[in-house]
């Protein structure tokens, strides 16, 4: 390990830009050696003061931290001799922050004391601490000349959005492009709006086109899951799929390759019931899926206790996006929207339930509201778009096919719409 930590400070003196390769990466803390520990905090010294990173400079601060200055040169000397080219740097980089998770994996382990009554808060315990663990604090810094040059070439394509996923609902696509890595986007609907079914046709289009699907739906169960995905692909009512006991006509034929297209849908992974925050980013990491759906986000379960209802869900809100970002996925994530008088009131991102830190994390905030008292027509709105302009449509939903279909209509031509002034939220 002394070579490896004599070989990345050797990188540095040789070529001091490759300082910003590993600054948010590797900490004083990570080195077994005590005199290269003190080298490179003296060489995050000189970095963070702007100074030129020079032997000379390095020597300086090594003096005033009682190093004896007959040892200095000489191992400086050996860390430049050591190297053979500066692009080794990452290497040592890896060796070390490997070598320090491995030995702070082995000393939590150690100091674990395992108990049978508690075995599961420690098991959580520890994920929490693994988890911190695999993370690295390696931020990328590039030039925007870098960043330029690098994505050039990727603009005016023909597949310039061949990473985004389609929902299946083309106005809703055409504004904001699709899902995209990396990004949370929060549906949210007062109850009896119908996101539920909304983000299960989503799920179903996007299952139709072969990604893999990870949907934690913590409010119904599986029979209620299956019973609306059937209606829509059978045509047949919902209340008969829930209770009839004999077929009707066709409807044998039409339930049946119901089941055979829901049965080719094994990339699609639900997971139902009370679900604790920790597991579902142990079981994302685990099964790589292409889209994350959660329905809904005040039902999920905190690791840790909370002062106020809005404080746990703004911390569950930043680990989504934090785990959409770690994963380079896109998380959807559904929310409660605060009661009105009126149903058909729109509605606007202020009113998400314990909205906390929901209008800061997600870079698509979209808003489905009951058009008429019926429902039959719903308002679709996208009140935030991160990367894009906003938008509203109506969608006709049938509620006993569980299916939504995109109108012509404007909000406006609709029996019942009572418009409302619309907070400026800054974003």
């Amino acid at each position: 390990m002394l070579n490896d930590e004599k070989g990345l400070i050797g990188c540095v003196l040789t070529d001091p830009e490759c300082m910003t390769q590993i600054y948010n990466r590797i900490r004083t803390e990570m080195f077994t050696n005590d005199f290269c520990q003190d080298i490179y905090g003296c060489l995050m010294t000189l970095y963070d003061n702007g100074e030129t990173i020079t032997v000379s400079e390095l020597s300086r601060l090594l003096e005033d931290s009682r190093r004896d200055k007959s040892e200095i040169a000489p191992f400086l000397l050996s860390c430049v001799e050591d190297v053979a080219s500066v692009v080794e740097i990452k290497g040592y980089a890896n060796a070390i922050e490997s070598e320090f998770k491995t030995k702070q994996i082995q000393k939590v382990i150690n100091n674990t004391k395992f108990e049978a009554k508690n075995i599961d808060s420690i098991i959580e315990d520890l994920q929490a601490t693994l988890e911190g663990l695999k993370k690295s604090n390696h931020n990328d810094v590039k030039t925007l000349s870098e960043i330029a040059e690098e994505n050039k070439d990727k603009c005016f394509k023909d597949d310039v959005d061949r990473d985004l996923i389609k929902t299946g609902f083309d106005k809703f696509d055409n504004c904001i492009g699709g899902f995209d890595k990396g990004e949370m986007i929060v549906i949210g609907a007062r109850p009896s709006a119908g996101k539920s079914a909304f983000v299960t046709q989503v799920i179903c289009n996007v299952a139709e086109k072969g990604l893999s699907v990870g949907y934690f739906n913590l409010e119904m169960g599986n029979k209620q899951i299956y019973h609306r995905v059937v209606a829509r692909y059978s045509g047949i009512d919902l209340s008969r799929v829930q209770h009839a006991r004999y077929f009707l006509q066709d409807e044998e034929e039409r339930f049946n390759k119901a089941n055979e297209k829901i049965k080719s849908f094994n990339n699609v992974t639900v997971l139902t019931g009370s679900c604790k925050l920790s597991e579902i980013k142990s079981e994302c990491r685990h099964r790589k899926f292409g889209l994350i759906v959660i329905d809904y986000l005040q039902l999920i379960v905190p690791t840790r206790t909370f002062d106020s209802k809005a404080a746990e869900v703004g911390e569950i809100s930043k680990q989504l996006k934090a785990l959409a970002m770690e994963l380079q996925v896109p998380v959807v994530a559904l929310s409660q929207m605060n009661r009105k008088v009126r149903s058909t009131d729109e509605p606007t991102m202020s009113e998400l339930r314990e909205s906390g830190n929901i209008e800061q994390d997600a870079s698509i905030i979209a808003l489905l509201w009951n058009l008429d008292d019926k429902g039959t027509h719903k308002g679709l709105k996208v009140d935030k778009n991160r990367q894009g302009t906003t938008t509203k449509e109506v969608l006709r939903f049938e509620g006993s096919l569980m299916t939504f279909t995109e109108t012509d209509l404007a909000v406006e031509q609709v029996q019942g719409f009572k418009e409302t002034v619309e907070e400026e939220i800054p974003f």
